[in-house]
Parts: structure tokens; sequence; C-alpha cells
């Protein structure tokens, strides 16, 4: 998680996390740890064949 965090705020903005959909638990958590270690990464959408629940 460090080397994680470490890497976002030397690279503010141009790291990317994957998400299973819009609003889902793992994006809401990775929305909050960014929120609370003040980093800024880009969601993205699923990837393809990612099927849904």
């Amino acid at each position: 998680m460090a080397d994680l965090l470490r890497m976002a705020r030397e690279r503010p903005g141009q790291l990317r996390f994957g998400i299973t959909g819009p609003g889902d638990t793992n994006h809401f958590a990775t929305e909050l740890l960014k929120a609370a270690a003040g980093v800024d990464m880009e969601g993205r959408r699923p990837a393809v064949g990612n099927g849904g629940a």
C-alpha cells in the first residue's frame, strides 16, 4: 500500500484503477482511499469480458 500511495503522489492523475462498475464497492473504497490519502488516481470502466454479478 505504501508503494502504491508513493507512486500516486509522484504521478498525480496518471495512475488508473479498475472497477467492476460505477458506484460499486471497489469503486467506493478506492474513492475513500483517494480522499483519505490525498492522492489523485483515475477510475476506469470495466474491462471487456468483465461479467456482472
